[in-house]
């Protein structure tokens, strides 16, 4: 298990590495013109959509998180960010992993490098930046995720409200902190 961990840890960090270097990521996501056209496709929502699904089931159904995993992490290999939110949040929350807050902000991180994904990322990143006492990244990442949040042209447009909610609440926290 430990040593299964090692590999993954580098990994991402190997894959944050080469994706940073030939990233076009952008804070501002309205700013591609290409924006849809080059947005992943919709099969891959659905699956880190399913994946979701797997990680806060409806009342009655039981989470299964390797599942949430698997799907989330072939969503990524096949080219949505949101694969690697998703993995990032499972790290932060220890949801069928152990939990590990420098795993999470590596996936957080490769979710960041593309255009495409939603807040949840940096949302995560500036909780966990909160929790490490870094309050201007915080701030920084809160911003940031503001800025998706509100983007019209988000693949994510039916959980701006849910993200603008966490966002705010992650902002009076880090208020009262300063």
């Amino acid at each position: 298990m430990i040593l299964m961990k090692k590999i993954i840890k580098s990994l991402a960090i190997l894959i944050l590495l080469s994706s940073s270097l030939n990233s076009d990521a952008t804070t501002d996501p309205a700013n591609s013109s290409s924006y849809q056209m080059d947005a992943p496709p919709d099969n891959l929502k659905l699956m880190v959509t399913e994946a979701w699904d797997f990680m806060f089931p409806k009342e009655g159904v039981s989470s299964d998180y390797k599942k949430a995993y698997e799907l989330n992490l072939n969503a990524y290999n096949l080219g949505h960010p949101e694969g690697a939110s998703n993995i990032g949040l499972l790290y932060e929350r220890g949801l069928g992993v152990e939990k590990d807050i420098e795993l999470a902000s590596n996936w957080y991180l490769l979710a960041i490098s593309s255009k495409f994904h939603s807040p949840q990322a940096e949302i995560g990143l500036a909780r966990i930046s909160i929790q490490k006492g870094y309050l201007d990244s915080a701030d920084k990442y809160l911003k940031a995720a503001k800025i998706n949040a509100l983007d019209p042209k988000s693949l994510w447009q039916e959980e701006s409200a849910d993200f603008i909610r966490a966002i705010l609440d992650l902002q009076d926290r880090l208020e009262r902190l300063k």
